[in-house]
């Protein structure tokens, strides 16, 4: 029987995990649908600007994501410790930027007024709940997804489930399983034949990493090369950085993303780096050694970079609530009362870290 999500997600720890949505009815969610030729390609940007919209507001740093036709992808961290610091005005004023009681003509949320603020700010339980979902995973995509689906359910002229399920949910445990889902999801594209290369990827947060850092190291646009300019494409997501942000590319301070915390501890460069190599292979069908300049990273991540491609390639097929080192999974597997999680096998392939338990991989086996 699979694992409750509320017995792997700790809604006071700050953890991550990539979620999946699909939607039924056995129509795109985005694109062009076969069957009725109907192309929903718009629906793209609404998930695109109510993701970013939300990343202002929920105490919920967005890794990584992915837009596909019938489906969707989300590497969040939620940070529980963030909210606990906010004051009470601030989350009654975040929250009613996300829920208001008013709108100006564009339909966007008027500023919370003093009277408003102070109806929640009085009320100590109200203060307590919305602090709490303000940190919530199942809320921040709640918020996207219903709002999603009353806007194609009215553009289809139908009732009913838009999407197939809350969603599905991985717990990534290390630093390495971060960075496995987020070169997953940014290549979704490119595993599905829709783009040939990450830059061509719009709907995936690689893109908007390339293009800020496109435009940061040109400084101007260059109208011959087509390519779009935006130096803060990138400002609500988690950065992907090395060391401790600078000014200028800080942006909690201003209410673009939940906080600066990094996503992936490594230079932007050598995570694309790795992206675009990772890209190449799938698209070639071979399997070629880790570059030298890339095997430091896998090597600190304690991923093993002989078996990356296969583990990369095999990872949908993975029957797991949990990715990370086969010690961290075992540790969450006593935090849930189980002898084992399905995946640790698959993991100590993905992992350099040395088998220590040979029973634990006997017990799995008879069990799948």
């Amino acid at each position: 029987m699979a694992t409750p999500r509320n017995k792997i997600i700790d809604p006071n720890a700050v953890e991550v995990f990539h979620c999946m949505s699909s939607c039924v009815r056995q129509s795109f969610l985005c694109g062009t649908d076969k069957a009725t030729g109907i192309n929903y390609e718009h629906r793209r940007q609404w998930i695109l600007e109510m993701t970013i919209y939300a990343a202002q507001y929920y105490a919920i740093d967005v890794l990584a994501l992915a837009i596909m036709h019938s489906h969707t992808h989300h590497n969040l961290r939620q940070r529980p410790d963030l909210a606990r610091r906010w004051s009470k005005v601030e989350v009654a004023r975040r929250w009613l930027y996300l829920h208001p009681h008013r709108r100006d003509e564009d339909g966007k949320a008027c500023d919370p007024s003093v009277e408003e603020v102070k109806a929640i700010t009085d009320d100590k339980k109200a203060v307590k709940r919305y602090r709490r979902r303000l940190s919530s995973i199942s809320w921040f995509l709640g918020e996207i997804k219903q709002k999603v689906a009353r806007l194609a359910n009215k553009e289809d002229g139908v009732t009913g489930h838009f999407w197939a399920e809350r969603f599905r949910s991985i717990k990534l445990e290390d630093e390495g399983a971060v960075l496995t889902c987020n070169v997953y999801i940014d290549l979704n594209v490119v595993r599905a034949a829709l783009a040939t290369t990450p830059e061509e990827s719009k709907y995936t947060s690689a893109w908007f990493r390339l293009v800020a850092l496109q435009s940061r190291m040109i400084g101007r646009e260059i109208e011959t090369s087509g390519r779009p300019y935006d130096v803060d494409a990138d400002y609500w997501l988690a950065p992907i950085y090395d060391r401790e942000l600078s000014k200028d590319l800080a942006r909690a301070g201003i209410g673009r993303r939940a906080s600066d915390k990094t996503g992936i501890g490594i230079r932007l460069e050598q995570y694309l780096e790795l992206l675009d190599w990772t890209g190449r292979q799938i698209r070639s069908d071979k399997r070629g050694a880790i570059p030298e300049n890339l095997a430091p990273i896998m090597k600190r991540l304690a991923l093993n970079s002989k078996t990356w491609m296969k583990s990369f390639a095999s990872l949908e097929t993975w029957r797991k609530r949990v990715i990370g080192q086969p010690s961290k999974m075992r540790a969450a597997a006593e935090k849930m009362g189980k002898q084992f999680l399905h995946g640790v096998v698959a993991c100590r392939k993905l992992y350099e870290e040395a088998v220590d338990d040979n029973s634990a991989q006997n017990t799995e086996t008879s069990n799948e």
